[in-house]
Formats: C-alpha cells, sequence, structure tokens
C-alpha cells in the first residue's frame, strides 16, 4: 500500500513540473509574440496624411516621427484617396511596433523604431508575376463599351485608341460588327491582379480594312508601335503641345495686336489655357534656346530632325532639366502656360519653322515618324511573327 500511494506522489509530482514547464513555454512564447492589436485607416477627400495620424490612437511624438522618417523615403503629396495606412501596437500595453502605409497594391512603406527608439521607413515593394493575355471582341455601339462591358479597364481602351489614333478616329469611324484584338501583359502579386502593363500587338478591322500593330523596343531603347512592315503608327509631332479651352489667335499675316495696337503678320497659333498647363514638345529634339524671348516672354526653341524648329512662347516657368542642349522626346513636358511678355492673358503662342520659314501648324500634314532601322529588321521580324501569331489564338 506505501509503495503504491509513493507512486502516485511521484506521478503527481511529475505531472507537477511537466504542468510548470509547458506553463513557462507558453508564457515564453507570448512574451517573445505577444497579441497584436492592428488599427486601419483610409485617406479621404481632402485627408493630409501629418493630419489623419494625429487623428489616430498615437501620441503627437509618435506620429510626429513617423512622418517624418516616411517623407524621407516617400513624398507625401503623392498620397491618393483610397490609400490605407496600419498601426501595429501591442494588445497588452498599447506598445507602438510598426505603421505602414500602403501605396497602391504594389508598393507599401514600413515604419517602425530600432533599438535607440529612432523610428526608420524602409520601401517595400511585391514581387510581380508578368503574364501574356489576349482579348478580342466585336464592335455594337463603340470601342469603349465592348472592351469595358467584357471588364477590361478605360486605360486599356485608351491606349488601344492611342496606338491606332493617326489611322482611326474611335468617334466616327467604328461600324457595328467591327472587331479588335489586343495581346497585353497583366502582373500579378500572389495570384491577385494588379495593373494592366504594356499591349504587345493590337489589330482592329474597319469595315474590312485591316490595322494591326506591334510594339518593339530596339537595341538603343527606342520604344514605339509599328505595322507589319515596319513602319511607325505614329507621326513625328503631336496634333498640339497641349490640352488648350480655345485657338485664341491664328496663323495670319495681318492681325491686330491687342498691346500694340498695330497690325503685324502672327506667324504662329495662340491656345488658350489657364495658367500653369502643362506645355510639351510635339516632337523628339533639342533645345537650342530656354530663356527671355523678349515679347515672348519665357521661351523656349527647340531644334527637330529635318529642318524644324518649333517655339513656345509667354511660358509662366520651365519643366526641370529643360535647358540649352538638353534632348526631349514628343510628348515631354518642357514648360508651363503663362501670360509673360507682351501678353494680355494666360495663353502659349506656338510656332513651327521649316528651313528657316514659318508654316501653319494647322495645315502641316504631320510627317511620319522613323521607321524601323535596318539594323534592327531582322529582330522586328521576329518579334512581329510571335506577337501577331498571339493575336491570331483563337
Amino acid at each position: 500500500m506505501l509503495k503504491k500511494i509513493l507512486l502516485f506522489l511521484m506521478i503527481v509530482a511529475l505531472l507537477g513540473l511537466a504542468g510548470l514547464f509547458t506553463y513557462w513555454k507558453v508564457l515564453d512564447y507570448r512574451l517573445k509574440h505577444p497579441e497584436l492589436h492592428t488599427e486601419t485607416y483610409t485617406i479621404g477627400e481632402g485627408d493630409i496624411l501629418s493630419t489623419s495620424v494625429r487623428n489616430t490612437s498615437l501620441t503627437e511624438k509618435e506620429a510626429g516621427a513617423i512622418v517624418k522618417a516616411l517623407a524621407a523615403v516617400f513624398d507625401l503629396r503623392k498620397c491618393r484617396v483610397g490609400d490605407t495606412y496600419e498601426i501595429i501596437t501591442v494588445k497588452k500595453d498599447g506598445t507602438l511596433l510598426k505603421f505602414i502605409y500602403n501605396a497602391g497594391p504594389v508598393v507599401t512603406y514600413t515604419v517602425a523604431p530600432d533599438a535607440q527608439n529612432n523610428f526608420l521607413a524602409v520601401k517595400n515593394e511585391a514581387v510581380l508575376e508578368k503574364r501574356v493575355a489576349t482579348f478580342k471582341g466585336a464592335i455594337k455601339s463603340n470601342l469603349y463599351e465592348a472592351m469595358t462591358s467584357s471588364g477590361e479597364s478605360p486605360e486599356l481602351v485608351m491606349s488601344f485608341a492611342d496606338i491606332f489614333g493617326y489611322e482611326i478616329d474611335f468617334l466616327t469611324d467604328p461600324r457595328v460588327d467591327d472587331t479588335f484584338a489586343v495581346v497585353y501583359e497583366k502582373y500579378y502579386t500572389n495570384n491577385k491582379f494588379v495593373k494592366n502593363g504594356q499591349i504587345l500587338a493590337a489589330s482592329y478591322n474597319n469595315s474590312g480594312k485591316l490595322h494591326e500593330a506591334v510594339y518593339f523596343e530596339d537595341p538603343a531603347g527606342h520604344k514605339d508601335y509599328y505595322s507589319p512592315d515596319g513602319k511607325s503608327l505614329r507621326k513625328a509631332f503631336l496634333r498640339s503641345p497641349l490640352n488648350y479651352r480655345r485657338i485664341s489667335s491664328y496663323f495670319t499675316l495681318k492681325r491686330w495686336h491687342p498691346i500694340l495696337k498695330i497690325y503685324r503678320p502672327h506667324l504662329g497659333i495662340d491656345y488658350a489655357a489657364p495658367s500653369g498647363t502643362p506645355i510639351s514638345s510635339i516632337g523628339d529634339g533639342t533645345v537650342i534656346f530656354a530663356g527671355w524671348g523678349g515679347g515672348f516672354g519665357r521661351f523656349i526653341k527647340i531644334h527637330h530632325p529635318n529642318g524644324y524648329i518649333t517655339t513656345y512662347g509667354h511660358l509662366s516657368g520651365y519643366a526641370k532639366g529643360v535647358r540649352v542642349g538638353a534632348k526631349v522626346n514628343r510628348g515631354q513636358v518642357i514648360g508651363y502656360c503663362g501670360a509673360s511678355g507682351l501678353a494680355t492673358g494666360p495663353h502659349l503662342d506656338f510656332r513651327i519653322i521649316k528651313d528657316g520659314t514659318p508654316i501653319n501648324f494647322l495645315a502641316l500634314k504631320l510627317p511620319e515618324a522613323s521607321s524601323i532601322p535596318k539594323s534592327s529588321a531582322g529582330a522586328f521580324e521576329q518579334v512581329k511573327l510571335e506577337r501577331l501569331a498571339l493575336l491570331k489564338t483563337p
């Protein structure tokens, strides 16, 4: 009997030690892995991040330190409506562990205190998986509805229309039963769709006339869309250097000057637009003047291939990097609309000169952009065959 009692006491003692060991193991885990609390906030219309974070559970000191650290790696002016941020703390005592700002589905910024309680920010980018997709359809009313009704984004529609923009007017040319096809990149992270990428090939059959486009980048880094025979689908120049409200003065040999009160030639086009409207170079070229141009105020002159020169007057300011000798690309912002010099209101005085002679831009037949160079013909042929084959895949 005594032996049985002693055996029973030994078992109880062992169980007690095992329980005590388990207790300390659980306690140690909880100390190393405390229960966390997450608060999530969304940037709303008119919100400023520095103000928003101060209206949370953070202390004034923590909020200030987070904003300062984040500003070192992220332009806070680029916070967008719908962006979210998370504040992660220890549930038991409210100790701040980290702050996460989600700048869209791909990029996040994490701010956390180090051992000395200094706040540091780190940018994190999700690894994206690129897939190639093919989308086909037919026109029942218009291109926009045909694409978006199948779940495609408005951005894809605009990109598609821009490719054929010099050949097809998608407001007036489409007909019922016209067909289209597009091969394009789609990006995913963790098997979740994030965004569309580059359109690789596209086609549009407009009442029996087939238009095809292939995206190609040559070894020098020049990117464009080409027809199957290697000709660029774009023109050398844009249709206009800015988004304007109206044309306030046309090209003429006799115009009444509103300030000088005399008749004199106006060898350009005046585009009326709000002050600060971005102005783009209409084509690739080199800046040959950027400075004060007398009556033209802040003035830019650009030399383009084939003897063309364009000028941009009455600017309110210049874009960063625009100076004599700088290379600019078609569509690149070079300055901003203003009323400097002899001007009664904000507008752009735009002029184009061919081989030394001013010409009427509105009457100009836009020159073709460069075709595929002979040195890249072989590479283009291979890319073309691969991408046009994808277009024709059922």
